[in-house]
């Protein structure tokens, strides 16, 4: 059991790195869409939308190149600003809906996205904690 569990944690980490690049495509792709951010606003929330969306990657990134045993604490920080910005995003996301009005269909894959990637990430921090909170195996 302890193998699977081993061999499922990169896994889980990639599923997070690939939901976020996804996440951060599809959003720079719609904030350039005219439709979804008219240019009179592009500069305002497109922009914003794009800058959000890099920075949950971002936060996520720098938290998988940090340690779990040695980093935990801005390991943890990072996972923390990731999921903060990801409700940044969503307001974003609302507002662009609430100004040019794209398809209901957009909003809800765009938000799913956002909530999808908000629970891995969620599962990522709880699998982090656990694992943080077990005793080294040479103490």
């Amino acid at each position: 059991m302890t193998v699977v569990a081993a061999q499922r944690r990169p896994n889980e980490r990639m599923e997070v790195q690939t939901k976020v690049t996804e996440l951060a495509a599809y959003t720079i792709q719609a904030a350039g869409n005219e439709h979804v951010c008219p240019k009179h606003h592009r500069w305002s929330l497109g922009a914003r939308l794009t800058d959000s969306a890099l920075a949950v990657a971002r936060h996520i990134d720098i938290a998988n190149s940090l340690s779990l045993d040695e980093d935990y604490p801005a390991r943890r920080e990072n996972q923390r600003l990731a999921l903060a910005e990801t409700f940044a995003l969503l307001t974003l996301v609302h507002t662009a809906r609430a100004i040019s009005h794209f398809p209901s269909d957009r909003l809800a894959f765009w938000v799913g996205s956002i909530l999808d990637l908000q629970s891995l990430l969620r599962g990522w921090m709880d699998s982090d904690r656990r694992r943080s909170r077990k005793p080294s195996a040479g103490g």
